[in-house]
């Protein structure tokens, strides 16, 4: 006996996908894409704040010295000239020249600041104008406190504004 065909049955086509299954699938590459160079772009923000805070940590490591020798704090000239406290690649109001620490060279600046009648400091690492980064202004104290702009705005408020020219 012969089969008869069922005609409930589906007739199969071969197709390749629709414009819209392949819209929805390049929408969600296009989102995955965006949010991972977000995501790096974060990450090297944080890599080069971290950079300059132990810039920072480094030159208050050096005004302790200082304050240890002539129990003052020197400012920058006075650091340099003592020949083993800053290094040599440090330069103030400017920028890292160092090539090990080139990424901050071209985004931060760094200064000291000695308030006047004060036996204090700090270390400031700014950042330059240029940046495409948003990165935040960091400093550390005397007492190894660091702060930033974002959480600590009046701290930078205070600072002289030739600080920063």
């Amino acid at each position: 006996m012969p089969r008869s065909h069922n005609k409930h049955r589906p007739v199969r086509r071969d197709r390749g996908f629709t414009l819209i299954e392949v819209l929805t699938v390049a929408a969600i590459i296009a989102i995955l894409s965006t949010m991972a160079v977000v995501s790096m772009r974060g990450g090297r923000r944080v890599a080069y704040e971290t950079r300059a805070v132990a810039a920072m940590k480094n030159i208050a490591e050096s005004e302790l010295m200082y304050y240890q020798r002539y129990r003052f704090y020197g400012n920058w000239n006075q650091m340099v000239a003592e020949g083993d406290l800053i290094d040599p690649g440090y330069v103030p109001n400017d920028d890292l020249a160092v090539p090990t620490d080139a990424p901050i060279a071209n985004l931060y600046s760094i200064a000291i600041y000695l308030p006047p009648m004060s036996q204090a400091f700090s270390a400031v690492a700014f950042p330059k104008q240029n940046s495409i980064w948003h990165l935040r202004t960091y400093a550390v104290t005397s007492d190894g406190s660091i702060v930033n702009s974002h959480d600590h705005p009046e701290f930078f408020s205070l600072l002289p504004l030739e600080l920063f020219l």
